[in-house]
């Protein structure tokens, strides 16, 4: 699956728990396998996580330039301040969602059964 590296260095004022700027990020794509394990440790957990956040720590791969996804869920995300969790949505959901012109020419190329 494809990887993408989002750059918020000229956005000031987004740290991590520590205090350090977050200056970059890289997300990949997810996958049906993703979404089941997301949606299984979301249940796990009692609903205190969704399983879109779940599929958010899956997701990140590096953070700041450091590997930090081994194939296992990337749980320092939990304690991002809002506005970079807000980033990484951002991100996470550009990434594997359908654009609106992509749904409107898949509509578009629709035809009628007999």
């Amino acid at each position: 699956m494809a990887s993408y590296l989002f750059d918020l260095s000229k956005h000031k004022g987004v740290r991590l728990a520590d205090g350090t700027v977050l200056a970059s990020f890289k997300m990949r794509e997810t996958d049906g396998r993703d979404e089941e394990h997301a949606a299984n440790t979301a249940k796990a957990k009692g609903g205190s996580m969704t399983a879109l956040e779940e599929q958010i720590r899956l997701s990140l791969v590096e953070v700041n330039g450091e590997q930090v996804n081994n194939g296992h869920p990337y749980l320092a995300y939990d304690s991002w301040c809002s506005r970079a969790r807000h980033f990484a949505f951002t991100a996470y959901r550009s990434l594997n969602s359908a654009k609106d012109d992509e749904v409107e020419s898949f509509l578009a190329s629709a035809a009628a059964c007999e």
